[in-house]
C-alpha cells in the first residue's frame, strides 16, 4: 500500500479474493497492523470500506472480529464507522452476542465515552439489561459472570428473543461443563419446570440434546417428572427413541419411565421402535419382557409351592417349564 501511495497507483480497497475483501482477510488472520493500514489508506483516498460486506461464512467484519475475540479490531471498526458517519448492520440473531462481547470487554464504556453510540442497547439502565446479560453469559458458559448477574438481580425464568430460557441455552451447549451453571441457577430460583416460548422445559431440552448428565441430575436431585411430555405428547422415552440414544433409554427405563403412554399420533414407545425398525432397542425391550415374566413366574411358583422343600432338585426344572410355557404364549 505504501508503494502504491508513493507512486500514485490507485488501489481498489474493496477488491475481493474468493469473495473476501482485504479487510476480512486481515481480520481473519487477526492482523491488527494490516487492519489499521487498510483503514488509514481508505481515509486518505476518501474511499469507504464495505464495512458490512459479508464473508463466505456469513460474517461481516465486526462479527468476524468478535468471533476471533479480537477486542482491538472491534474498537478499530467502531472508530472507523463513527469517523466516516457509517452505520453498522447488526442482525437480530447476532445482537445478543454483540452486546455480550461489548459488556465482557468493557467496550460499552469505550463506545459511550469516545467514538460510537450504539443506540440498540441502553447502557444507562443496567437493571433492564441484566436479563439479557445473563442469557449471554449462559451462551458463553461463563460461571463467574452468571454468579455476578444473579447477585445483581438478574431473572432466571425468562426467554430471549428466540424463545430460549437460560437453562435451555445451557442445555444446548456442546460443552459438558454447563451442568455447574445449571445447578447454580436452580439453587438460585430457576424453575426446572419453566417452559420457554417454545414450550420446552429443561428436561425436555436435555433429552433432545442427548444430555444424560443433566437428565440424571434433574431426576435424582430435583424429582423432575420422568414422564413429562412435549406439545406432541412425546415423552422423554419416546424422544430418546427418536434419537436412538440407548444410554438415555436405559436410564429412563431403569427409573420407571412409562412404556404405555401415547403421543398425539396414538403411538407408544414400543410401536415407534417397531416402526423405526430399531432392532437393538427392540431386543433390549424383549429382554426386559423376558426378565419380567421370569420374575413373575418365580413369584407365582413360590407362592403356590410354599409347602415344598426349598432344596427339592425338581424346583429348577419346574420353574423352567412354567417359564417356557409363558414365553411361548407371549411370543
Amino acid at each position: 500500500m505504501h508503494y502504491a501511495e508513493d507512486h500514485s497507483i490507485p488501489l481498489n480497497i474493496n477488491y475481493k479474493i474468493f469473495n473476501e475483501t482485504s479487510l476480512l482477510w486481515a481480520i481473519y488472520y487477526k492482523n491488527i497492523d494490516m487492519v489499521k493500514l487498510i483503514m488509514e489508506y481508505s481515509n486518505k483516498v476518501n474511499k469507504k470500506l464495505e464495512i458490512n460486506q459479508v464473508s463466505i461464512n456469513g460474517l461481516c467484519p465486526i462479527n468476524l472480529a468478535i468471533s476471533k475475540n479480537c477486542v482491538e479490531i472491534v474498537e478499530l471498526i467502531l472508530k472507523y464507522v463513527n469517523e466516516n458517519e457509517m452505520k453498522l448492520i447488526i442482525n437480530e440473531k447476532d445482537k445478543e452476542e454483540f452486546d455480550f462481547f461489548l459488556m465482557k470487554n468493557d467496550i460499552k464504556n469505550f463506545i459511550k465515552e469516545k467514538y460510537y453510540e450504539y443506540d440498540e442497547y441502553n447502557y444507562e439502565n443496567d437493571n433492564k439489561n441484566l436479563d439479557l446479560d445473563l442469557i449471554n453469559a449462559c451462551k458463553n458458559n461463563c460461571i463467574e459472570e452468571v454468579k455476578n448477574l444473579i447477585t445483581r438481580g438478574a431473572k432466571t425464568n425468562i426467554s430471549n428473543s428466540t424463545g430460549n430460557s437460560p437453562l435451555n441455552i445451557l442445555c444446548k451447549l456442546k460443552s459438558d461443563n454447563s451442568l455447574e451453571i445449571i445447578e447454580y441457577l436452580i439453587e438460585n430460583g430457576a424453575d426446572i419446570n419453566y417452559k420457554d416460548k417454545n414450550d420446552m422445559s429443561l428436561i425436555l431440552t436435555a433429552c433432545y440434546f442427548n444430555k444424560l448428565s443433566i437428565i440424571k441430575y434433574l431426576i435424582t436431585n430435583n424429582k423432575a417428572d420422568i414422564n413429562t411430555k412435549n406439545n406432541n405428547n412425546d415423552t422423554l422415552l419416546i424422544i430418546s427413541v427418536y434419537f436412538n440414544n440407548e444410554k438415555i433409554i436405559k436410564y429412563l427405563i431403569e427409573n420407571k419411565a412409562d412404556f404405555h403412554l401415547k403421543n398425539k399420533n396414538g403411538y407408544n414407545v414400543r410401536t415407534i421402535v417397531r416402526n423405526l425398525k430399531l432392532e437393538k432397542i427392540e431386543k433390549y425391550f424383549e429382554k426386559l419382557d423376558y426378565l419380567k415374566i421370569k420374575n413373575e413366574s418365580l413369584n407365582d411358583f413360590k407362592n403356590n409351592n410354599n409347602d415344598r422343600d426349598d432344596n427339592n432338585s425338581d424346583s429348577d426344572s419346574i420353574i423352567s417349564s412354567k417359564l417356557l410355557i409363558i414365553l411361548r404364549k407371549k411370543y
